[in-house]
């Protein structure tokens, strides 16, 4: 089975993967900036083009505090929008997660977990490929630990009889 059926399908941790979580979200709080900036910057650049006597701090100061609503709606969206990229990004960063914690298990313990991925993840064909995978390897060691395996094919035949 390649999905996770329990009942309870919501997500425990908000960070999954810290590093790469937290560079998704610097990333967007940085477009997020941008675009106030470039909205405000070329309005402030006319109102300075058309009065020159004023500067262009005083007209910056002049659009902000004329359009602080739209400046407030922003900075009330913003955080709507972190908050839905961190469960979106729950969707790709959570399989890779689970995919790095079952293959640091195998490499301590030699055994790996079935897979089971959320039903809405990215990525979920991971689960059925690594679990062919999983059970290709418990096949190879169980040949190698077969008492049949260094024997010659008549010895193997007569065991087998």
């Amino acid at each position: 089975m390649a999905e996770d059926n329990n009942n309870s399908n919501s997500r425990k941790k908000k960070f999954v993967d810290n590093k790469v979580q937290s560079a998704i979200l610097l990333r967007l709080c940085i477009y997020w900036f941008a675009g106030v900036l470039f909205v405000f910057l070329p309005l402030t650049f006319i109102q300075t083009f058309q009065d020159p006597t004023t500067n262009f701090f005083a007209h910056f100061g002049g659009l902000v505090s004329a359009h602080w609503p739209v400046l407030a709606s922003a900075m009330l969206l913003l955080p709507f929008v972190l908050m839905d990229a961190v469960k979106l990004s729950h969707r790709f960063v959570g399989p890779i997660h689970k995919l790095r914690l079952e293959l640091q298990n195998f490499s301590d313990t030699g055994k790996m977990n079935k897979f089971k991925f959320r039903s809405d993840d990215f990525w979920r064909e991971l689960a059925p490929a690594m679990n062919k995978l999983t059970e290709r390897i418990e096949e190879l060691e169980a040949q190698l630990r077969s008492p049949t395996r260094n024997q010659p094919e008549s010895e193997k035949e007569s065991i087998n009889a």
